[in-house]
């Protein structure tokens, strides 16, 4: 198993839709993460996949199941932006709730800024265009983030990438924010894009993207 992805517990599924599961990216209170491999389309190539269960008791409302369905199939069919993780699709109606989206190799802003500090504003101004470009892209397929945080905004060698688009559930079901996935990752150095833009000396750390399983 890759260094910081989790081995699948008994209970956790093998398979949902067209993506056969291989670890577990996080754990959260709304639900689980799994890195997955699959064709998002049929005839579609093998895709890697960050596919995440959701609780049933938190989509008893059928408008948010609605909302969530509409809000994936636009950002999947009219988002094509370096800046937003693909949206693969989801399942809302069965036993086990799944949403997927591309899988993206890169930390946390949440957790870069925790163990780095503040970022130099140079950088900051970096993240900002890339983020600004980011909900524009969101916003000219009439459609939103939903749920914009630190957690959601993840950081590649290439520069800031939006994900878990419209996953703004609670405890109640009431569409409201969940709490995040507890992730874990291997660091290692990539950091080119956000050195660039004025880091100081102490040179942040992105995971090793992982490799699926064929």
């Amino acid at each position: 198993m890759i260094e910081g992805i989790a081995r699948l517990r008994e209970t956790d599924p093998r398979q949902l839709g067209p993506f056969r599961l291989f670890g577990v990216l996080g754990r959260g209170d709304a639900g689980s993460v799994h890195l997955g491999k699959g064709a998002p389309g049929r005839g579609g190539r093998k895709r890697a996949a960050a596919v995440r269960t959701v609780r049933p008791e938190l989509l008893r409302d059928r408008q948010l199941r609605a909302r969530l369905r509409r809000q994936t199939a636009r950002i999947a069919e009219a988002v094509d932006s370096p800046f937003v993780a693909d949206a693969f699709g989801c399942e809302l109606d069965s036993e086990r709730p799944w949403i997927a989206e591309a899988f993206v190799p890169g930390v946390p802003l949440s957790a870069l800024v925790a163990a780095y500090g503040p970022l130099p504003e140079r950088s900051v101004r970096a993240l900002g265009g890339g983020l600004a470009r980011a909900l524009a892209a969101l916003n000219a397929a009439g459609t939103a983030h939903g749920h914009l945080r630190g957690s959601n905004v993840l950081l590649t060698a290439a520069g800031p990438r939006l994900v878990g688009h419209g996953l703004a559930l609670d405890s109640s079901g009431s569409g409201r924010r969940p709490a995040a996935p507890r992730t874990s990752s291997r660091w290692v150095p990539c950091w080119d894009w956000l050195r660039a833009r004025g880091t100081r000396s102490r040179e942040p750390r992105c995971p090793r993207p992982a490799r699926t399983p064929t």
